[in-house]
């Protein structure tokens, strides 16, 4: 009965770099765990707050331009074209407002007065917080950023905004790629023509219809040795998670780690002196070494959405017990165990008795999905009506949790409290 099956956004031509069988794997595989973390969409920490009233919009524009990680960046022409267009235009505007700032202290532009300048030091630390911003906003190594801004308390306060912004596009650009996508996990069954509803077009079924994808190329599919790898087969959404027809994509994401490394390369480009490490940087070590659970706050409740049919489910209802609720991460049987089970696709059935039975034909199958926090819900919705359909899926769960205790010996210490 069981197949594997592949999570992907066929629409975007995006797919899982793996496959996971079902039903038996749902509640012990990593892909589960993935999808919480292509559609999660991260909270902005309540950090960033404005160094200097006199600061120019422009420079904040060009504040929230320090490069992310370079993997994720698009880099296209086009994109860096306006970034440096921006950059020049926070330049001059800066520049201009540094002359009448100087015009304001009393000091004139001809030459005449280069011996009163002379009397003060022109270092960087004496240029005006206008242009300390500027510089920080120019700079695109974040370890130049920190290094910097852990200088002295004044570039501290001026730099620990971009620092934070730092991190801020790192969370956006690797959490929730694939929110608000249509989603579907694809058994390898699957017949021709067999589609979820309302995913494709007429017209665009009739295209796919005259397609052909080589066997050898479907990840999950085992070929006989008296089979010609490359006969045609008919085309099937399955095959959309060939790697010649979508981009396989590979979560590995471990921030916390990164500002970890991020903080050991500070450390070691700021030295020793005395033999002891830049106390600067150490008594920063906290704000530079950034905890996950910064943008996912627990004390916080979160909800899977369904954007197409305006429905959530609350954590509390599916959850095994309220302390293996932490924000969006559930232990054991979570957001993902849900999203995976309703989204499955394939034409024979897998699981052949209770309310599990139809889980092949996923009532979600292609449709659009994020997880959020319910106070963000509740301030995007206002007006609209939408569904807690909390108890129905939690029913779900329970008899496919049931079923495979029953069928496959699956056993836990720890099930689902029958009077919940």
């Amino acid at each position: 009965m069981s197949q594997v099956f592949t999570l992907k956004a066929p629409r975007d031509r995006l797919t899982l770099r793996w496959g996971t069988r079902l039903p038996s794997g749902l509640f012990c595989n990593y892909t589960a765990e993935e999808i919480v973390k292509l559609l999660v969409v991260p909270v902005l920490p309540g950090h960033h707050s404005s160094t200097s009233n006199a600061t120019s919009s422009t420079l904040t524009q060009s504040a929230r331009d320090i490069n992310p990680p370079q993997s994720s960046a698009d880099g296209s022409p086009q994109q860096a074209s306006c970034y440096e267009s921006e950059k020049r235009k926070a330049s001059d505007e800066v520049l201009l407002d540094y002359t009448r700032y100087r015009k304001r202290a009393g000091v004139a532009d001809d030459s005449s007065d280069d011996k009163s300048d002379a009397n003060s030091p022109n270092t960087i630390f004496s240029l005006p917080t206008e242009l300390h911003h500027l510089i920080f906003s120019h700079t695109e190594s974040i370890d130049d950023v920190v290094c910097l801004a852990v200088t002295n308390h004044h570039f501290w306060e001026v730099g620990h905004e971009y620092i934070d912004k730092y991190f801020d596009k790192y969370f956006a650009l690797k959490f929730g790629q694939w929110a608000g996508k249509n989603i579907v996990c694809a058994g390898v069954d699957v017949q021709t023509g067999d589609f979820p509803p309302g995913l494709f077009s007429a017209q665009e079924i009739a295209r796919l219809a005259h397609l052909s994808r080589n066997k050898f190329n479907i990840p999950g599919e085992d070929i006989s040795p008296d089979e010609t790898p490359d006969a045609p087969v008919p085309f099937t959404i399955h095959h959309l998670c060939s790697h010649s027809v979508s981009d396989g994509q590979s979560l590995e994401i471990d921030i916390e780690r990164a500002a970890r490394d991020l903080f050991s390369r500070c450390l070691r480009r700021k030295g020793t002196y005395r033999d002891k490490p830049d106390q600067g940087l150490l008594l920063k070590r906290s704000a530079i070494e950034v905890k996950e659970s910064s943008y996912f706050p627990e004390n916080e409740g979160w909800i899977p959405r369904n954007l197409t049919t305006k429905e959530f489910v609350r954590s509390g209802s599916i959850a095994l017990h309220p302390e293996y609720i932490k924000g969006p991460r559930i232990t054991l049987i979570g957001f993902g165990e849900v999203i995976m089970s309703r989204t499955c696709w394939t034409t024979s059935p897998i699981v052949r008795k209770g309310k599990a039975q139809n889980m092949f034909r996923g009532v979600w199958a292609g449709h659009r999905f994020d997880i959020t926090t319910v106070s963000r819900h509740e301030e995007q919705t206002k007006g609209e009506t939408w569904s807690d359909v909390g108890m129905e899926v939690g029913e779900e769960i329970k008899s496919i949790w049931k079923c495979l205790v029953d069928t496959k010996g699956l056993m836990h210490s720890l099930n689902y409290d029958e009077n919940a």
